[in-house]
């Protein structure tokens, strides 16, 4: 038994022989792979599944350990300098009348999924919410503001390489903003220097310490990366609207770069029919990917701005029906004809691939088919329209699939099928698509009544190519 006595204040618990790991021993260039490890990784969300629709914001995944700036002030610059060098913040502040929209800012950056890191809400316009930004841009408009509304704003934080995703959302507002309130977007960019703290922000992107950084950020290199940063403002970006960049990276006064002239926004037949086919593109990239619910989003824009089109009384609008003349309507209507048939097989391709347990989810499946059907032959927007027999009978051939898939709910929706197949042939008689289908139904329809004498007779007479299927079910 020992007879050792603890002196006053000693304890009684073994002192550990390990001494702490000499990080900043380390070379510079492993530190710095270690803090982008531990700082810098921020990865783009994941793609979306089947019928999930655009309804929140994506939000970037990001496993970022900020607790790494609290370490020491000499680990706190090294570090802060290598994630803002290697992820390069921006700050978007969205007002004026795009906030309103029936497609709002938010609304076209949940469907373009912009990769979003932080979001602050119901800001005051100007000020700057998120420090460590090497941009800096606010989005307004002209026109369509009252002397009596607050002037209220949104901010939102993400990295530079998804702003050109970011402006190819907020763009199509520019299309509603000049339709609606004869306004004209304004676009205002900042050039900042990260190292330069504005104002706090959360904790998870508490970036600048006390002041500002021990090692400081050249301005130099900032004006080195200036080109690459203003990158995403191509000049055909710039047409139609204000747009002016300032550099304050240097100090806060700011020195102008860019200003364009304000300009009246300006629409072709080209530029429309341009804009409609790359947004259906888009559609069906997600149609080909079986992101259905995407895929119906961008269709069912598509088909508001066609209706925009053809029913708001602006002048812009007005005028260019005046001068490109009928010919511009029937293109449009063509195409309105076409998206309605996308959404429909959208649609089908929805009900037949995707594990449905919620039944009202494939009952609205359903009545966008049968709806797409209706609208195509007979559109109010496009009343002089006819559409091609062709696109009747392909309407009737999804209609006729969508009634099939429904027969467990009720066995006239296979009579109904049937009908269907059988109006398509009568429209085009050697339609692939509807002959196929029509022997599907009618052996399912057997299958389902017990009735095998029938259904093997029918096997057999199938095969014959001079048969003409007339069977009484």
């Amino acid at each position: 038994m020992s007879n050792t006595t603890l002196s006053p204040g000693q304890s009684s618990q073994p002192v550990s022989s390990v001494k702490p790991f000499p990080f900043l021993s380390l070379p510079s260039e492993i530190r710095n792979q270690i803090y982008e490890m531990v700082l810098c990784d921020v990865q783009e969300p994941e793609l979306p599944d089947g019928l999930d629709i655009p309804s929140t914001l994506a939000i970037a995944k990001k496993n970022i350990h900020p607790q790494l700036l609290r370490t020491c002030r000499r680990i706190h610059d090294e570090a802060k300098y290598v994630m803002l060098t290697k992820n390069l913040f921006v700050e978007v502040q969205l007002c004026g009348p795009g906030r309103n929209l029936n497609y709002n800012f938010f609304d076209l950056i949940c469907l373009w999924r912009v990769p979003i890191l932080r979001v602050k809400r119901w800001t005051t316009p100007g000020e700057q919410f998120f420090n460590g930004c090497v941009m800096r841009h606010q989005v307004s408009s002209t026109g369509g503001s009252s002397i009596w509304e607050v002037p209220r704003a949104d901010s939102i934080l993400l990295l530079h390489r998804n702003l050109n995703k970011l402006r190819a959302a907020i763009m199509q507002t520019q299309f509603f903003i000049a339709t609606y309130i004869n306004g004209t977007s304004v676009h205002e960019v900042t050039l900042l220097n990260p190292f330069v703290p504005k104002s706090t922000i959360g904790k998870e992107f508490e970036l600048s310490g006390r002041n500002a950084s021990g090692r400081q950020f050249s301005v130099e290199t900032l004006r080195n990366k200036r080109q690459a940063l203003l990158s995403p403002y191509s000049p055909s970006f710039q047409e139609g609207l204000s747009f002016t960049v300032e550099d304050r990276t240097r100090d806060n006064t700011g020195h102008r770069l860019i200003h364009s002239k304000k300009a009246d926004p300006t629409m072709s037949a080209e530029s429309v029919m341009e804009d409609l086919n790359q947004l259906t593109e888009i559609g069906n990239n997600h149609h080909a990917q079986g992101i259905w619910g995407y895929a119906a989003a961008f269709y069912e824009f598509v088909d508001y701005k066609i209706a925009v089109l053809m029913s708001q009384p602006n002048t812009a609008i007005v005028k260019l029906f005046v001068e490109e003349g009928e010919m511009l309507e029937d293109q449009i209507a063509e195409f309105y004809s076409t998206i309605c048939y996308y959404r429909a097989k959208n649609a089908v391709n929805a009900m037949q691939q995707f594990v449905h347990s919620n039944p009202d989810e494939l009952e609205d499946l359903f009545d966008t088919v049968r709806n797409m059907g209706a609208i195509s032959r007979a559109s109010h927007l496009f009343p002089t329209f006819t559409q091609s027999p062709m696109r009747n009978a392909d309407h009737l051939y999804l209609q006729a699939v969508a009634y099939r898939l429904m027969g467990d709910q009720c066995k006239l929706n296979m009579d109904m099928a049937l009908e269907k197949v059988e109006s398509g042939l009568a429209i085009i008689p050697d339609h692939p698509e509807l002959t196929i289908e029509k022997r599907v139904i009618v052996r399912q329809i057997l299958l389902t009544r017990l009735d095998f004498s029938k259904m093997l007779a029918f096997d057999d007479v199938w095969k014959d190519p001079s048969f003409s299927l007339r069977l009484e079910i």
